[in-house]
């Protein structure tokens, strides 16, 4: 609907009935005060009421004098002067408009759209036409009229078609595609009463012949049956080539592909894509192939076995079997880069991998096998024998094993000639393997020699019981002598135990490299006394020790004929209670004589017992002292609150260990009193004073020096 505004001077203010006058009446330039919004309005009682613009509505039944509102989307709209609506009719199967021509005392004066009657439609006519002049292919065609809800369909026959379209509905006109030609555009239009509308819609095709030819003879019987495809749009077709040229329509206009099917041995073209331009056009595709002869010769007399050579080409194997030696033909591409791949033969070095562009009608290539003859020996620089061994050839990616037995010396085998091969040999325990032989086989025959050689060791042992002596990476001996098997070029060493009370023989290092060896570890008693002990185990004495290894101190060990122990180097602990008191703890015996008391060696033990009655809390000695540890070599190992035999030892040597906790940069030992792990009664336990050896029996509540020591296992 227009934009308009409607006033009636007429009544404007005079009467309450609502007056309108169309805008053709009466101009709004009269009224300046009209709104210029753009909106529509009607005058009403003397103001400037807005008219809603919809599209038409439709009603169910013809308009009449109380036809006053209309519903969109579930809203209630009044009819303004000059609206709109349509009723369809059923007998006529068409729509029928109407307008609202006046409104007086709620009376609607509704019209037949017009100047009081009915609008002709609009009268369309149809043709058809092709760029083919007359075609027989557009008969049938259908046609698409579709506007509101209606859609008719006419079909075309060879004469004009006609059609009648409802006065102001926008309608479009749809033609039913054709295969192979390009179909006329969707067109659309608004109808115009009593107009007449005159459409052709034009299909346009190319027709194209397709050829297919070869460099052979024509015609080709290789191609006969081949496979086209011919493609545009969403169109696939498939074309079946019988040596003949061959008519298809393609869309006028379009670019189109024609792609063949692949040939076995001949070159397939590229896809041919072009656009069908004109009324006919021409496509042509081209296969071309080569003859290729391949022979198989040998170097040697004896005839070849069957053996299957391979052609490749297009990235595709093809394979020709061959019974020995002879001449075999394949087809191969024209203008494709072919190889020709020999298999192996036992003993035989294979023809080169012939690589070619195929040319022409025809090709010719040959490949020859070629074998030399390899004899291995084995040797030794020991007169016993070598056993059971094995050499291996690997040549060509490939490896051949050849067994040696225990008296065989030599052995000889076929290998491909020219290739480079590498020998191997197995291991034998004790001797340095061969080293690997490389070499070329470019001789008739040829001769390898491998030696094996070891050295033999004797280990001797003197001075102590109970060792362990281990050569690296090649055993150990708890007796004496032993003779081991060392490879050549080994580097070993041979190393001793630790026996409590022994100093341990110095390990010695060699490399082998001579036919025999003897050498002999020899150990010497440790003396009483104190030392200072590393991390490795190893005992010095207090004044040989070099502070310069301080950090690898752990303690001092003391060493005596009735007990051995290793004194924790920093950790004292100055106020701590003995604990339990008024447990008489299990397997602990209540020692209440100071003589008695001095022959408690067991430390450890009685820490396992205290612990195991009264817990392991730091709070009381024993939990204490075995909350630390110290490492030698490797082995963690905790500490233990010291029986009062081993303390009174201590004290027996005290300027020696004194002087070896200085020396290493340890914590003195307290003054004052220091719990022993020895039991006295349930409330009482053994002290000693480290500054004058008094010695004590105090209450298990009392607060002592505290000071953990550890097992002396070396």
């Amino acid at each position: 609907m227009a934009v308009f505004k409607i006033p009636n001077p007429q009544w404007d203010g005079h009467t309450p009935e609502e007056e309108y006058l169309p805008i053709s009446q009466i101009g709004v330039q009269q009224f300046p005060d009209a709104p210029e919004d753009g909106k529509m309005y009607n005058r009403k009682s003397g103001k400037w009421v807005e008219c809603l613009a919809h599209p038409i509505p439709t009603l169910e039944s013809v308009p009449g004098e109380n036809t006053l509102t209309y519903i969109i989307e579930g809203v209630t709209y009044t009819f303004c002067i000059g609206d709109e609506a349509r009723y369809y009719d059923t007998e006529k199967k068409e729509y029928v408009f109407y307008k609202l021509y006046d409104l007086k005392k709620d009376k609607a004066d509704w019209k037949i759209a017009g100047s009081g009657g009915g609008l002709a439609n609009e009268t369309l006519i149809l043709s058809l036409t092709s760029n083919q002049g007359s075609d027989a292919k557009l008969e049938g065609v259908k046609i698409h009229i579709k506007y509101l809800d209606n859609t008719t369909t006419l079909t075309w026959s060879g004469v004009p078609l006609t059609a009648s379209i409802p006065v102001n509905v926008s309608y479009t006109i749809e033609c039913e595609a054709i295969e192979g030609y390009k179909t006329p555009d969707v067109q659309e239009f608004t109808a115009i009463a009593g107009n007449t509308r005159t459409i052709n819609s034009e299909y346009q095709t190319t027709l194209t012949t397709i050829t297919v030819t070869s460099n052979q003879s024509q015609p080709d019987s290789a191609l006969n049956g081949l496979k086209l495809t011919l493609s545009y749009d969403k169109v696939s077709k498939e074309i079946n080539w019988t040596n003949t040229p061959q008519s298809v329509n393609i869309p006028t206009g379009i670019e189109y592909t024609i792609t063949g099917e692949n040939i076995e041995g001949y070159k397939t073209p590229n896809p041919l894509s072009q656009i069908a331009e004109g009324t006919s056009g021409t496509a042509t595709l081209s296969y071309n192939t080569t003859v290729l002869s391949i022979e198989v010769t040998s170097n040697q007399s004896d005839e070849l076995s069957s053996l299957t050579v391979t052609v490749n080409f297009d990235s595709e194997d093809h394979q020709l079997q061959f019974n020995g030696k002879e001449t075999k033909s394949i087809n191969v591409p024209t203008g494709s880069e072919f190889t020709i791949t020999f298999p192996e033969i036992s003993n035989y070095t294979k023809p080169s991998v012939i690589s070619d562009t195929a040319a022409g009608a025809s090709m010719s290539k040959s490949g020859e096998y070629k074998s030399t003859k390899l004899t291995v020996t084995r040797a030794s620089n020991q007169s016993e024998g070598l056993g059971n061994t094995t050499a291996t050839i690997g040549y060509n990616s490939s490896s051949t094993p050849v067994p040696f037995a225990d008296g065989d010396t030599s052995k000889t085998l076929m290998i491909p000639f020219g290739v480079s091969y590498n020998i191997t040999f197995s291991e034998v325990t004790g001797y340095k393997t061969p080293d690997a032989i490389s070499g070329t086989a470019n001789s008739a025959s040829k001769n390898e020699t491998g030696t094996y050689q070891s050295e033999f060791l004797t280990v001797n042992v003197s001075g102590a019981s109970g060792y362990t002596i281990t050569v690296s990476g090649q055993g150990s001996q708890t007796t004496s002598p032993k003779v081991y098997k060392i490879p050549f070029g080994t580097s070993y060493n041979i190393s001793a135990s630790n026996i409590k009370g022994y100093n341990t023989p110095a390990t010695q290092s060699f490399t082998a490299n001579q036919v025999s060896r003897s050498v002999t570890m020899t150990y010497t008693k440790i003396a009483n006394g104190v030392y200072i002990c590393d991390s490795d185990g190893k005992l010095t004495a207090v004044g040989s020790w070099n502070t310069s290894n301080n950090s690898k101190a752990v303690g001092v060990a003391v060493v005596s004929d009735k007990c051995s122990f290793i004194i924790d180097k920093t950790n004292s602990n100055g106020s701590i209670q003995w604990g339990g008191y008024g447990t008489d703890v299990p397997g602990l015996s209540n020692i209440t004589n100071n003589t008695e008391a001095m022959l408690d060696y067991d430390g450890n033990s009685n820490t396992d017992k205290i612990i195991s009655a009264l817990g392991s809390s730091e709070n009381i000695a024993a939990g204490w002292c075995r909350s630390k540890s110290i490492n030698i070599g490797g082995e963690n190992r905790k500490g233990y609150l010291p029986a009062f035999g081993e303390w009174q030892t201590a004290y027996n040597n005290k300027s020696q260990v004194d002087s070896a906790l200085s020396k290493i940069g340890g914590t003195a030992m307290l003054t004052g009193y220091h719990w022993a792990s020895t039991e006295y009664s349930s409330g009482v336990a053994w002290e000693l004073t480290w500054d004058s050896g008094n010695i004590f029996s105090g209450g298990k509540s009392y607060t002592c020096y505290c000071r953990p020591w550890y097992v002396y296992k070396i």
